[in-house]
């Protein structure tokens, strides 16, 4: 049995277990200055030798960073994690007031828990930590978040890297079937701490290679972000969060859970095929804008382009890297934002648009988004 659009007739061929809504959305990233190319360093001798073999490997023969604590003539390269640390705070604090959880500082009674992610993992020891509290805050969970936020329900961290988002979501969802939560802050950090970067883009091209035979260009501009949405739980999600505010809600979205996990070694068919394949499946008779190039890879780019071109008629198609930078598990939050900037725009489709979140071992992760008013 598929799920059944009340309004439209629209139907799609995946069960889906519930559905979640994001009530508010907070991302904060670096004042905008000149972009700071890496210059590797000769008493840095591993992260030189890293930073040679991923310009060999990946094609990208410039590595712009944007960093917070960089000041505009791009000065300082190792960033400030303090000034990360604010940003965390800066963006939980929006995704609450645009969920109206969260008004001049005041919580609502609602039992709010907190699913954090960092990119990393466990980073102090790459930072000059200045006390045994900042390094709590980096390598285990930002304490100042549950003190401000009043999140005494439940805390965790996960460590997802670029599929961070989608486990937070499937973590949030469980949490919120217990019935004890009333809403799920999600969200997290990325970083650029070179060794480990480096080390990352090598590691996904030998896997690119691997499964299609070469590896892309990685030619985004690297930009450092935190962000944070408010997670709750379906219709009656947005009927409790109308009756906290008095008027309608200007940002609920909704994703259907779990979400669409296509495997490269689980089928024969080329790339191309299968992405066009579940992204016809997952929108149905819609044409929703698919927002993909998640991963910054010029092989990537070219199959989800070439896959939305394929879909009769073709669909529009938006690639997050390009047009924002990458910054590794906060780019589904850059492709809610344009959701949420493109939300005032009358569409006669239910389907916002597709997240198509593809990794450099050829998986994919479609999300299928839906307007508040399609309930």
């Amino acid at each position: 049995m598929g799920y059944e659009h009340e309004k439209s007739g629209f139907t799609d061929k995946y069960q889906y277990r519930s559905w979640l809504s994001i009530e508010g959305l907070g991302v904060v990233e670096p004042e905008r200055g000149k972009p700071i190319p890496f210059n590797p360093r000769w008493y840095r001798a591993w992260e030189a030798e890293l930073y040679r073999q991923a310009v060999l490997r990946t094609g990208q023969k410039k590595w712009n960073l944007c960093r917070f604590g960089s000041d505009p003539d791009g000065k300082l390269t190792r960033g400030d994690y303090r000034k990360t640390l604010g940003a965390l705070r800066d963006a939980s604090r929006q995704a609450l007031d645009g969920a109206g959880i969260r008004k001049g500082g005041r919580i609502s009674n609602d039992q709010l828990a907190m699913v954090y992610f960092d990119f990393w993992g466990q980073t102090s020891y790459l930072e000059r930590v200045h006390s045994w509290r900042d390094g709590f805050s980096l390598d285990v969970i930002p304490k100042d978040l549950l003190r401000d936020h009043f999140i005494s329900s439940f805390s965790c961290k996960i460590r997802g890297e670029r599929q961070s988002f989608v486990e937070g979501l499937e973590v949030a969802s469980d949490l919120l079937d217990t019935g004890e939560m009333d809403a799920v802050l999600l969200g997290g950090l990325f970083r650029f701490y070179p060794t480990l970067g480096f080390g990352e883009a090598l590691e996904n091209a030998a896997a690119e290679r691997q499964w299609s035979g070469s590896s892309g260009i990685h030619d985004a501009m690297i930009v450092e972000r935190a962000a944070f949405v408010v997670v709750t739980r379906g219709r009656s999600a947005m009927q409790k969060c109308r009756r906290r505010t008095e008027n309608r809600p200007k940002q609920v979205i909704s994703i259907p859970v779990p979400p669409v996990h296509l495997s490269a070694s689980d089928s024969r068919d080329t790339p191309l095929d299968r992405l066009c394949k579940a992204w016809q499946d997952v929108s149905g008779e819609t044409s929703p804008t698919v927002y993909g190039g998640m991963y910054p890879s010029s092989q990537i780019e070219r199959i989800e382009s070439e896959a939305a071109a394929s879909i009769a008629g073709g669909i529009p198609y938006e690639n997050i890297c390009q047009r924002f930078g990458d910054s590794g598990c906060i780019n589904p939050f850059l492709a809610l934002l344009r959701l949420f900037q493109q939300k005032s725009t009358s569409r006669p489709s239910p389907v916002a648009g597709l997240l198509s979140i593809a990794g450099s071992n050829g998986d994919t992760t479609v999300l299928k988004i839906l307007r508040e008013d399609a309930f």
